[in-house]
């Protein structure tokens, strides 16, 4: 009676330790931020277990427009199963002058309380970019899995975070979960 009970137990606490981590987490998480701001990293999980990840484009000069493919949450663990990558490719280099107005190109920028004025996020590759470029999707020829901790779990204020490997990602919603727009 008592191996019963233990099966029992033993059985119960594998369906919740599974359920406890099977999160819908479909949508877009971006790293470090709750605020959206275009350019940081991030992951779009969409149906179906298939993932994208986009690296943060401050580096204008990156050629890698991010990778993608399929992945699974068991446990305390992600899997990602990486079965694309995409490509900038072509295109040419430019210099931005430092007198550009960069608030009319959407760079990101934070008020200083104090003084009130616009300071912009440094980029890694100061004023250069990549311009006129084509992006591909490129199918690799061995996709690999990789493992890494997950974590899901909302913060006092309900936001949605997700931490992989430590790192934090917050949840984006999306445009339709704000409900039809005024005209």
């Amino acid at each position: 009676m008592k191996k019963i009970y233990l099966l029992i137990i033993l059985f119960l606490l594998c369906v919740c330790t599974f359920t406890c981590n099977a999160q819908n987490i479909e949508g877009y998480w971006q790293f470090n931020s709750p605020l959206f701001a275009n350019y940081q990293a991030g992951y779009d999980f969409y149906e179906n277990n298939i993932f994208v990840y986009t690296p943060d484009r401050y580096n204008g000069l990156c050629r890698n427009s991010g990778i993608s493919g399929k992945y699974e949450i068991r446990g305390d663990s992600i899997y990602f199963t990486v079965l694309y990558m995409g490509k900038c490719v072509g295109g040419t280099i430019k210099r931005r002058p430092p007198s550009t107005n960069k608030r009319s190109e959407m760079e990101l920028y934070w008020i200083s309380s104090e003084k009130s004025d616009y300071r912009p996020i440094p980029s890694t590759s100061n004023y250069w970019e990549l311009s006129n470029c084509k992006n591909q999707r490129i199918t690799l020829e061995k996709p690999e899995t990789w493992s890494a901790k997950f974590k899901y779990y909302k913060d006092k204020s309900g936001q949605e975070i997700i931490e992989i490997d430590g790192d934090k990602f917050y949840y984006i919603p999306g445009a339709e979960e704000f409900g039809e727009q005024e005209e």
